[in-house]
């Protein structure tokens, strides 16, 4: 029997559930390898074994990246060991479609990549401009609350109470949340453009006859097939043949030493100076655009408007302070108990006072701690996941 899948993201949102639901209940086959990055294994390859965030290694030389092939285009690539292991499944695929009847699939013929590797660096860059246009028309809309960085700092909490769900400000907030592509792993590898959000197409190229030799193949190369877009090829790591790949990079060790050691890149120790970089951006064109503030002062009894000149950011704001942004930041972005905030700072402060002077980055042990707490709520919200199962029936309360 064939389905026809009608979800899309133009429609009521009981609709859209409704649909949704029922496309993920009947793309039901457990001889395929399938993913689902919505419901059960969001964020899946952006966070190691200790639940911290993680992004694919990047510099000049694009060492941990490498280009498909002369068959796709030069801006294509995915991690070193991935590639290798596409080319594998894709030689494999070519050999049997030539000497068969079996055809590519449907939506992605030739098996030719059409999308990998997106730039951490460039997708948060592109995000924060954007973000801190909308919050700067938040705290202009409060502008005669203003007249310092410390009356800023006030204003600027209040917006991000309201915002900051939607709106992450850190790195690891925004790698972690739905505005950021999951391709910034390094270990997707998609075929086709489609829609994301059309579930026809989905539901066509699932249920074609040629699609269970599709997913055989990528099984057998080491890959998952994204249950929401399934010409969506993503390296499962517990694969033996992707393991193997990534073993290939060092030996003698684990392939999470291998992808840690080699592959890796914690956003966490980053966070401190993307939020430091975004709010005094944000007060530094407030400034800019509103240097004036107006005031009430008495003369000979009566009151007199003036005006004055809104201070710059001065050099009071210290580590501890912006340690303690941070702080409240990331526990605001993953949705903490905020009644433990002071409770964190101080161990947060404390480990940055006794232990700051042992390290060249004498913010290290202060972020650590940070990072710490966050990882273990982290593990709370993606072991909480675990009773989640796309085949199953499932109301809106189970993911509430």
């Amino acid at each position: 029997m064939t389905f026809i899948f009608r979800g899309k993201n133009n429609q009521t949102p009981r609709q859209g559930f409704e649909e949704r639901k029922r496309y993920k209940q009947r793309i039901n086959n457990p001889n395929i390898d399938f993913v689902d990055t919505w419901y059960e294994h969001p964020n899946y390859g952006l966070y190691n074994e200790h639940f911290e965030p993680v992004i694919l290694l990047s510099d000049e030389d694009q060492t941990t990246t490498s280009q498909f092939g002369d068959y796709s285009a030069p801006e294509n690539r995915a991690a070193n060991f991935v590639v290798t292991a596409f080319n594998n499944f894709r030689e494999s695929y070519n050999a049997i479609s030539e000497n068969t009847a079996i055809p590519y699939p449907l939506f992605i013929d030739g098996l030719v990549p059409r999308k990998g590797y997106v730039d951490f660096d460039s997708a948060y860059q592109g995000y924060i401009v954007e973000t801190s246009g909308i919050l700067l028309q938040r705290v202009t809309q409060q502008e005669s609350k203003i007249r310092n960085f410390e009356d800023f700092q006030t204003v600027f909490k209040s917006i991000l109470l309201e915002e900051i769900k939607d709106r992450p400000l850190s790195k690891s907030g925004f790698l972690l949340s739905d505005k950021c592509p999951i391709n910034v792993s390094g270990l997707c590898v998609e075929l086709s453009n489609l829609p994301y959000d059309v579930d026809l197409q989905k539901g066509q190229m699932i249920q074609s006859k040629e699609f269970l030799c599709y997913a055989d193949l990528a099984k057998e190369a080491g890959f998952y097939i994204d249950k929401n877009a399934p010409w969506r090829l993503i390296a499962n790591l517990e694969s033996p043949a992707m393991r193997t790949l990534i073993n290939q990079y060092q030996r003698n060790t684990t392939p999470e030493n291998v992808l840690s050691r080699v592959f890796r890149a914690k956003t966490q120790y980053d966070d401190y100076e993307a939020i430091r970089s975004a709010m005094t951006g944000i007060y530094n064109q407030f400034l800019s655009d509103s240097p004036m503030y107006t005031y009430v002062s008495r003369s000979k009894g009566r009151n007199v408007k003036s005006r004055g000149l809104r201070e710059r950011i001065g050099s009071y704001i210290d580590a501890k302070k912006w340690l303690s942004h941070l702080l409240e930041i990331r526990m605001l972005e993953l949705g903490m108990d905020m009644s433990l905030f002071e409770k964190n700072k101080r161990e947060v402060l404390d480990t940055h006072t006794l232990y700051s002077v042992s390290y060249d980055n004498s913010l290290k042990p202060g972020l650590g701690k940070i990072a710490s707490f966050c990882s273990a709520h982290l593990k709370e919200i993606y072991s909480s996941r675990g009773p989640i199962d796309s085949y199953k029936p499932t109301t809106l309360k189970d993911y509430r």
